[in-house]
């Protein structure tokens, strides 16, 4: 005997459709191995008869797709606004960073009067543009200082009646006064930039005051004689002083050959 119920149930909105079957217990096992539907079974005794519950596969999973779909969806949402707030979140942040990046790159190449800018006055951000104007203004102010000292410096050496040679810490001559041209027939081109004891080889300086200098040691009065092949014979007093402040040491040649 084979008999079929169908009936409708509502139930969220969707419509399941559900099939009862009435089979012999023989006609089972070809029911069950159907891919199409999913099923349930209940042995009933006294009759002999298996009652079977079914429903297509399509429409009992379509619920389950359903959400799924949604849920992915939802999701993908979610993802593509994360991904705009941070954007915009990140831009205005990367925004003023990338100001006073490029502030400092032209504060590198000269341009002393630059400011870094920025809208806000609260935050992390307006507190580094901030140490950052500050630093770049005492930078300003040092520097303004150092051209002054050098001018000083510059103007003081050129008045030495002596001669007179600036040399860095490595021995090389930074600057020369006039005094030392005229004592020894020499440019400035010929002196500055070399090394102090290649200028005094061809001032023609003694080997004894040659060596006090490059044995590097601060002393005063060095008498040694010298013999220029432009001026002849000449009887100098050697004094090599260290200027610790700016690293730089000065030796001041005085000609006292009429004393002598």
């Amino acid at each position: 005997m084979n008999s079929t119920i169908t009936w409708k149930r509502k139930k969220f909105h969707w419509i399941q459709i559900f099939t009862i079957s009435l089979f012999s217990i023989k006609k089972v096992n070809l029911f069950l191995h159907r891919k199409d539907r999913l099923g349930a079974s209940l042995y009933l005794e006294k009759p002999g008869w298996v009652v079977i519950a079914s429903v297509s596969k399509d429409e009992a999973l379509s619920p389950v797709l359903q959400i799924v779909h949604i849920g992915f969806f939802r999701i993908g949402i979610g993802v593509v606004a994360v991904m705009i707030l941070t954007l915009i979140i990140a831009r205005r942040i990367a925004r003023p960073i990338l100001h006073v990046a490029n502030t400092a790159e032209r504060i590198t190449e000269g341009h002393w009067d630059e400011r870094v800018v920025v809208k806000y006055k609260k935050g992390e951000i307006a507190r580094l543009a901030r140490a950052f104007n500050e630093m770049v203004e005492t930078l300003q102010k040092s520097l303004r200082a150092l051209r002054h000292s050098e001018r000083l410096k510059e103007n003081i050496i050129a008045i030495i009646p002596s001669a007179l040679l600036v040399l860095d810490r490595s021995f090389k001559v930074n600057s020369v006064n006039k005094g030392f041209c005229e004592m020894f027939d020499m440019t400035i081109h010929e002196v500055v930039g070399k090394p102090v004891d290649d200028v005094l080889k061809e001032t023609g300086i003694s080997t004894e005051g040659r060596n006090a200098i490059a044995h590097g040691d601060c002393f005063l009065d060095l008498e040694c004689e010298c013999r220029s092949p432009k001026k002849g014979k000449m009887v100098l007093k050697l004094s090599l002083t260290d200027m610790q402040d700016v690293e730089e040491v000065v030796l001041v040649i005085e000609n006292i050959t009429e004393i002598k």
